[in-house]
């Protein structure tokens, strides 16, 4: 396989993901973006405090887009900001207990299905696919980062 066909599967494979968990978001009245938060909040329960920053480093997201979708998910009661210690407009995020409700809809049914079909698959087999797919994105991005750089004008 030469490797625009490889990039064709792959980027083809990655909408197929895309669009198996926009359908699930669209079921419950969610953008992408709500859901991903949710899906953060709710497998990082109890693992310590997520601050919206950190849920857009998470994303690699702009803060704003991640700040927004919080401020929508607060106001419809589905999630808590509580000002922190730290910069003046870091908050964490907290499910309430309609958040939790929705969550139990919408994230832990999809939670449980991901560990039912990785359980299906060896572990040595998913480790070795983390590895190499961390591997493919450290070198391409070593080759694209310059191109951000340049001005578009640029030849």
């Amino acid at each position: 396989m030469n490797i625009r066909e490889w990039n064709r599967r792959n980027a083809e494979i990655s909408k197929k993901y895309d669009a198996l968990y926009h359908r699930i978001a669209a079921k419950h009245g969610l953008s992408d973006l709500q859901h991903w938060v949710l899906y953060v909040i709710r497998s990082m329960d109890g693992e310590g405090e997520l601050t919206q920053n950190g849920i857009a480093e998470l994303f690699s997201m702009p803060k704003q887009s991640v700040n927004s979708a919080m401020t929508k998910l607060s106001e419809a009661g589905y999630v808590t900001l509580t000002q922190c210690s730290g910069p003046r407009n870091s908050k964490t995020a907290a499910l309430t207990e309609a958040g939790v409700r929705l969550c139990r809809a919408c994230v832990d049914p999809l939670l449980a299905a991901e560990e039912r079909a990785l359980a299906q698959i060896p572990a040595a087999e998913t480790e070795l696919f983390l590895q190499l797919h961390a591997k493919i994105f450290d070198t391409i991005s070593e080759e694209v980062y310059p191109l951000g750089e340049k001005d578009c004008n640029e030849t």
